[in-house]
């Protein structure tokens, strides 16, 4: 993926999407000194970095990605049907990292859909996805593990990372 200059972003667009609707994503692009987590929801990303990680992910799959001292990286929507719209729905955490932490290594975790340890209620209207922490796991349950060197892996900061999703009556 390229970086654009984005002359195609539209402040007036019900949707904004950075670079308009001419580029399917997020071309390369620089960060430092903060963590993202993309959670997809539907559809597919490309992800290609500039530490040397590239893959495919989507269809509930997270990445956690330590910017640290500094990465580039780019995340585009392929386009992989042509017989009807190709959606992606993702949101991200971003995580502003303290001013010690700010130049650790850059680094990336993928916690696969398949593999993240969820808990749902008995009527099935409340689920937990954990995808960083131990909260509702029990003994012999494999946590998620943020990359090497993120704020969130030192557990003198407990944290976790929960995809809480409840449907109408849940309780």
């Amino acid at each position: 993926p390229q970086r654009g200059d984005g002359s195609h972003f539209d402040p007036s667009a019900e949707y904004r999407m950075y670079h308009g609707d001419l580029i399917p994503g997020f071309p390369q692009h620089p960060h430092r000194g903060f963590e993202t987590i993309t959670a997809t929801i539907e559809g597919l990303v490309d992800h290609a970095d500039s530490v040397g990680n590239a893959g495919r992910y989507g269809q509930g799959d997270v990445q956690w990605m330590t910017a640290g001292g500094g990465v580039v990286h780019g995340e585009m929507f392929p386009l992989v049907h042509d017989d009807r719209p190709n959606h992606t729905r993702f949101f991200q955490i971003w995580l502003n990292l303290p001013r010690k932490s700010k130049m650790v290594k850059p680094g990336f975790a993928m916690f696969w859909a398949d593999d993240v340890p969820k808990w749902t209620s008995e009527d099935g209207l409340a689920s937990v996805a954990v995808w960083a922490g131990n909260y509702l796991l029990g003994e012999g349950v494999v946590q998620n593990s943020p990359p090497p060197d993120s704020w969130a892996k030192s557990e003198e900061n407990d944290v976790a990372v929960l995809h809480i999703t409840l449907q109408p009556g849940a309780k």
